[in-house]
């Protein structure tokens, strides 16, 4: 398979005016697109996380990350839960996910294991792959090799959900919506650092170009 990679994008995070966002963007697409105009039926996020000192008595902390085939989140998107399943009602612990329609919720998927990151662990890495994709008139959301030491391996038909859709392809999917909607909900002082570290489109084609340029999406860059 081959992989084109994109040149270096520093994206600021989320404070950037719209006219800076829109000028990324357009170099993004310029990027991704200088050789014509492929279809995107997939795209997969690669996402770290560094937490220190979980808590389990206050199921801290807490945070989610996010994708969307659109340039926003006024329609369908996933969230990815983690140390909290919110739905149907709020439970601690464990990994959820979730699709949502602007603010309705459609469907979810929980991981079998619904431990607390554990507070005996002074710090912890957690890793883990999200990905989207259309196929056959299906919109499709999955967790994908997920590893951490509070749930082991993770991933899989266990965080796979899907819905129906219109879409052919995703060429309005923005990493930008995936950066600026994620974040820590609770008790940030315990999370070290949430990066988006690469992300990959993949076309009809079966063409690869990937930006492996990392986003950190916590804590904030200063302005």
């Amino acid at each position: 398979m081959f992989t084109r990679k994109i040149s270096a994008l520093r994206l600021p995070i989320p404070r950037a005016s719209a006219f800076f966002l829109s000028s990324i963007l357009a170099a993004w697409s310029t990027a991704i697109f200088a050789q014509g105009a492929p279809t995107i039926v997939r795209v997969e996020e690669d996402w770290t996380l560094n937490v220190s000192s979980p808590q389990q008595g206050i199921v801290a902390p807490q945070l989610a990350t996010v994708i969307s085939p659109y340039a926003d989140t006024n329609s369908i998107y996933a969230v990815f839960a983690i140390n909290h399943r919110p739905l149907p009602e709020f439970a601690g612990g464990g990994l959820q996910l979730q699709v949502w329609n602007n603010e309705t919720s459609l469907r979810y998927a929980n991981f079998a294991d619904d431990s607390m990151l554990n507070y005996m662990e002074e710090s912890e890495t957690i890793t883990w792959t999200q990905a989207m994709a259309v196929e056959n008139g299906k919109l499709i959301f999955e967790i994908l090799n997920g590893r951490s030491q509070t749930w082991g391996e993770f991933g899989g038909k266990s965080l796979q959900t899907d819905v129906q859709t219109n879409l052919t392809d995703l060429n309005d999917y923005s990493p930008l919506v995936s950066a600026e909607k994620s974040g820590i909900s609770y008790a940030a002082n315990r999370v070290r650092s949430l990066t988006l570290s690469k992300v990959r489109w993949i076309t009809s084609t079966g063409q690869t170009y990937e930006d492996a340029n990392a986003k950190v999406v916590y804590p904030q860059p200063q302005p």
